[in-house]
């Protein structure tokens, strides 16, 4: 698959959103969305080591990016 054929295929998956915010802040709220679910939300990051502010920041940037709540979606 050439560079073309990939980001035809983000923008058909993803949408706008990509394009709007970039797909290394795309990449890292998704990964964050399925640690949070892995880990059982906000208390299992804490005891996996995560900080307080860093959690914060996931959070609120998945919120504002995704429009939901990272423990809604």
């Amino acid at each position: 698959m050439n560079k073309a054929q990939q980001r035809k295929l983000v923008k058909a998956i993803m949408g706008p959103l990509p394009m709007m915010y970039g797909t290394n802040t795309v990449q890292r709220l998704m990964g964050f969305h399925a640690v949070w679910h892995l880990f059982d939300g906000e208390a299992g990051l804490r005891n996996a080591g995560w900080s307080r502010n860093g959690i914060w920041r996931s959070r609120r940037d998945f919120s504002r990016v995704f429009g939901i709540e990272v423990q809604d979606a």
